[in-house]
């Protein structure tokens, strides 16, 4: 297991500027879990429920996106999946999705 980096960009020309490597300061929102946390992630099942519900690919060293249309889904699964997280895993996560929802951007998973 790795660490696991959740990434917000809080513009569309952010979103734009990260796909190219070109962020600037305050582009982003960002959240890193160390190994163990990651491990805890994984072990919950919350990866594997959103990558059947969400058609997505978030494994070990892979990258992934959840799509604006999908941060609604993403938000229903995660409640789901409440009293199986760590209470500051869980509040890091939502505030993650609807930061995304709020900025009408996307989630980055980097694993």
């Amino acid at each position: 297991m790795t660490i696991t980096e959740i990434i917000v960009p809080k513009t569309i020309e952010a979103m734009q500027r990260l796909d190219y490597d070109q962020c600037v300061e305050g582009d982003l929102f960002e959240i890193s879990f160390d190994i163990n946390e990651s491990k805890k992630l994984w072990d919950s099942g919350l990866w594997t429920s959103m990558n059947r519900k969400l058609n997505l690919l978030i494994d070990t060293y892979e990258e992934e996106e959840i799509f604006f249309e999908m941060l609604d889904d993403a938000l229903i699964i995660l409640e789901q999946y409440k009293q199986k997280l760590d209470p500051n895993a869980y509040t890091q996560l939502k505030n993650a999705f609807s930061k995304a929802k709020f900025y009408k951007t996307q989630v980055y998973i980097v694993m």
